[in-house]
């Protein structure tokens, strides 16, 4: 059998839906599944876009570089940087509790567009599916698989 390219990979990766109600009713252990199966599948695939990594920075690295880079007030910043970490949990997203918000706001938008930006790939959106399982040659082996 002759590899996937690229994008018959993506296509079947996006083009097969599992509903948790399926995985719900299938048993603990490694189970076989052999066949073929007939795909007709529309791929749109978006341009990169740049973004600020936000959510993919390591926390606990930037802390300790924020620790290392507050010099002797470090342990105080850090006590401060807990605190309001322990305040946002208790606040919530309701920002009007907060004096001064924003100034606030506005430095941590402006500290953040000094981070580097990253590349995102392009959002994979399948515009249309259609996956049959061709019956000719179809079969579930439901006993336990060996290595």
């Amino acid at each position: 059998m002759s590899e996937l390219t690229a994008i018959e990979q993506l296509a079947i990766a996006r083009a097969i839906k599992v509903s948790s109600e399926a995985r719900n009713q299938v048993p603990p252990g490694e189970h076989r599944v052999t066949g073929t199966y007939d795909f007709d599948v529309v791929l749109k695939v978006g341009e990169d876009s740049e973004y600020t990594p936000t959510a993919s920075i390591p926390m606990k690295t930037a802390f300790a570089l924020f620790v290392k880079y507050s010099g002797v007030t470090g342990p105080h910043a850090m006590e401060l940087l807990v605190r309001a970490f322990n305040d946002a949990n208790d606040i919530g997203s309701d920002l009007s509790e907060i004096a001064s918000l924003e100034k606030a706001e506005a430095l941590v938008k402006e500290s953040l567009s000094k981070l580097d930006k990253k590349t995102r790939k392009g959002q994979v959106r399948v515009k249309s599916t259609e996956v049959v399982p061709n019956l000719t040659y179809w079969r579930t082996l439901n006993s336990d698989v060996d290595g």
